[in-house]
């Protein structure tokens, strides 16, 4: 929902004043259980599709808030999965996430913001949880660094999720879900303002959940001075979390008004 590279955050924020729309199509198979290989069968298929749409204001100067609705829709039918046959579809969690850039020197190459974030539990447990969906609310804290370059910016950012416990099947029981840990390491390069290529290294570490580590090679291009469109294509280096995949792909469209 705030400014950033497709999974990376900067620690740019918008003009007061500015805000921008965009939209995205996530699309993945799901290729893994839990680390272990899936062997499908003819006719069987495992994919996800995640169509989020983001809402960012400059509230202040330095300062920015973000808002991520999404609909959501997978299936699974494979005899070597849990669940075998099954599919949903419906809306997503909701995210929302505050940035503030930190004052600096003015011709300071070197950015550094502070964020907060929250997910509302929006998406129906039952039907989503193959999309991640826990029914309770999760809060992130994060802080993102970004350095510029003579013509790419390096950026850093460091998370943690404090997750929810959602409700157990037995009355008057939780289960106890870890919290996570996350990190983005990027870089953008651009020798005009029509083009920008993007390399990211994307981690998680989710206690037992699981941990992954994605590399994002992306492009991100100019229409005009208000519309940008990019593409990604996350690479699995590795993923032991309960449904993995080998590469998801990305693309979506900004405009700023």
């Amino acid at each position: 929902g705030t400014t950033g590279l497709i999974y990376t955050q900067s620690a740019y924020t918008l003009k007061k004043g500015q805000f921008n729309i965009g939209g995205k199509i996530v699309y993945n198979e799901i290729t893994k259980q839990n680390d272990n290989k899936i062997s499908f069968l003819a006719g069987e298929e495992a994919k996800q599709f995640y169509f989020p749409m983001t809402l960012t204001v400059g509230a202040l100067d330095n300062f920015e808030l973000g808002f991520v609705f999404a609909a959501q829709n997978w299936k699974i039918n494979s005899s070597s999965m849990t669940p075998q046959n099954d599919s949903g579809s419906g809306m997503g969690d909701i995210n929302m996430r505050m940035k503030y850039k930190l004052p600096m020197q003015v011709e300071s190459p070197t950015s550094l913001a502070i964020g907060w974030g929250a997910k509302f539990p929006t998406a129906d447990k039952k039907t989503m949880y193959v999309m991640g969906a826990t029914g309770e609310a999760d809060y992130d804290l994060f802080v993102a660094l970004s350095q510029k370059l003579s013509s790419a910016n390096a950026h850093v950012n460091l998370g943690y999720v404090s997750t929810g416990d959602p409700k157990s099947s037995v009355a008057g029981q939780r289960l106890f879900v870890d919290d996570k840990f996350y990190y983005n390491l990027g870089v953008d390069f651009s020798k005009s303002d029509d083009l920008t290529l993007m390399f990211e290294l994307n981690g998680e570490n989710w206690g037992a959940m699981g941990t992954k580590l994605d590399f994002t090679p992306g492009i991100r291009t100019r229409v005009n001075k208000d519309l940008v469109m990019d593409a990604a294509l996350p690479i699995s280096f590795y993923n032991d979390q309960e449904y993995g995949y080998n590469f998801k792909f990305v693309m979506g469209a900004t405009y700023t008004f």
